[in-house]
């Protein structure tokens, strides 16, 4: 029995946290107007806006049919009121003018609030549950990346101030943009930013969080969305997945709240010390370079590179001289960095792709001033005997230019590298929210953004985070809808014939 959008709305309606994203309508809406039971059937109108195709639509079957009765009855049996007349659009609308600005970004961010409680209702951020660092699950870790909806309308002004795509002189259909993390030469539309998790089961993927970035600052929306859930969820997150994005500052402050970021390491700069990848070793969608390009009356900027190009270059910078007694003498070994491992080398020779690999055998958390540092145990292989040496992956770096904030060893080493094994499977965790993406994507008339106006759009996308997080829960947790108890009888066969 597969899912439809009518048991999908059921399970919305149903679902934990209604009540406490309502609280927010309170919070915009001081005349005392409208009561928590029409809040609250508001946001399942939001998600019916994505179950059903769209607002006007929604609108129709709730007020022409009997599924609104339905949804009230679904309510009903978790102890929940819904109002007796159906939302509308006209009347989200009026929700919009009351409320004003804010009111969106207010909502999305109490969305953490509820998400990560019931992400844990079904098992996942669970702190009781072992996560290695270096073969962590699945379940405790969670992922982020951005991307741009295309406006709703073409039209645009110049910097003249001058309308262009549109022939209606007074009211233009203009669609507010902001630029993406790539800038306005790559991309301008409706930023925004998700963080998520999964459990690696069908219907389990929880949307934690979302933000509208309107700065270009894909990075500084995903790091706020990181620190609201990790604090949200109490320990039970134990790695966090991001894109190349991520440089080794952000990495570092990662590191200090007791999470392990899992970033694949940028291709090298030609003109930087390298290692040459063999093509037979090259992986597609790894290069991250980038060109630079001219600009008419500004410098060079870089832009993003070409997602399917392998990554043929990889990083390498001189670490430390470590020595051992060998009987009477002393033996020296040479540490390089080299695409986020360890390699050690002769004294006095570069690495080379057949450096011989430092393991990082162990991993313990030290909690100090500045917050939580992992400190690795790498083993340092010698033809005289293994010789141990730690490294802090949360320190500082020396470098060349005097800057208010130290540079971050991260950009160099990383505990989770490629070379780590279990690495591809975590990093392939993110794919998941490049799925998310695309979903919403289809979901939207011609792929584009629901309004004009970048809040209101906002303020739909929210209703896409109940549908998707009220399906998780039906599955995994209440079995609410006939579908989901379907489901569960699936899921369970499954294990039976597994254990036999």
């Amino acid at each position: 029995m597969d899912r439809n959008p009518f048991s999908d709305l059921e399970a919305v309606a149903a679902m934990p946290g209604l009540e406490e994203l309502a609280d927010v309508f309170s919070d915009f809406l001081q005349d005392g107007r409208g009561s928590r039971a029409e809040w609250v059937s508001m946001l399942v109108f939001l998600a019916g806006r994505w179950a059903i195709g769209s607002a006007n639509t929604c609108s129709s079957t709730f007020m022409a049919t009997p599924v609104w009765d339905y949804l009230r009855e679904s309510a009903a049996r978790v102890g929940r009121e819904l109002s007796v007349a159906p939302p509308t659009f006209d009347k989200l609308r009026h929700l919009r003018e009351a409320t004003g600005e804010g009111f969106a970004d207010a909502l999305a961010e109490a969305v953490a609030e509820v998400a990560v409680p019931l992400a844990q209702s079904m098992g996942l951020l669970d702190p009781a549950v072992s996560s290695p660092w270096h073969r962590p699950a699945p379940g405790r870790v969670i992922y982020g990346d951005g991307t741009v909806f295309t406006a709703l309308s073409d039209v645009s002004v110049d910097h003249n101030g001058e309308v262009q795509g549109s022939r209606a002189v007074r009211s233009p259909r203009l669609a507010h943009r902001f630029e993406g993390k790539g800038g306005p030469r790559e991309q301008t539309g409706l930023p925004i930013a998700m963080v998520g998790c999964h459990g690696r089961q069908r219907w389990q993927r929880v949307i934690l969080g979302l933000q509208l970035f309107r700065d270009a600052n894909e990075i500084g929306a995903s790091l706020g969305l990181f620190d609201q859930i990790i604090a949200q969820a109490g320990g039970g997150v134990s790695h966090v997945v991001y894109d190349r994005l991520m440089s080794g500052s952000h990495i570092r402050r990662l590191m200090k709240t007791g999470v392990l970021p899992v970033v694949a390491m940028p291709e090298a700069a030609k003109n930087h010390a390298h290692v040459n990848l063999p093509v037979e070793l090259q992986r597609a969608g790894y290069s991250s370079a980038g060109v630079r390009e001219k600009r008419k009356g500004k410098g060079a900027r870089r832009r993003s590179a070409d997602k399917t190009a392998p990554k043929a270059r990889l990083k390498i910078h001189q670490l430390q001289l470590v020595t051992h007694q060998v009987g009477s003498r002393a033996c020296v070994h040479e540490l390089w960095a080299m695409d986020g491992a360890v390699v050690a080398v002769i004294p006095g020779d570069q690495p080379s792709i057949n450096a011989t690999y430092v393991e990082c055998v162990d991993l313990r958390w030290e909690h100090r001033i500045d917050g939580w540092h992992p400190i690795g145990r790498l083993r340092v292989p010698c033809s005289a005997g293994a010789l141990d040496v730690e490294i802090d992956f949360a320190a500082d770096r020396k470098g060349r230019n005097q800057r208010k904030e130290p540079f971050a060893l991260a950009d160099w080493v990383r505990p989770v590298n490629e070379s780590t094994p279990y690495s591809d499977r975590v990093e392939g965790l993110r794919s998941d929210s490049e799925s998310v993406f695309s979903w919403l994507k289809a979901m939207l008339p011609r792929e584009r953004a629901s309004s004009l106006n970048p809040s209101h759009f906002l303020l739909d996308l929210v209703g896409a985070v109940l549908l998707n997080n009220a399906v998780a829960w039906d599955v995994h947790v209440a079995q609410h809808t006939a579908c989901a108890q379907h489901e569960h009888k699936l899921i369970s066969r499954r294990r039976l014939r597994a254990v036999a």
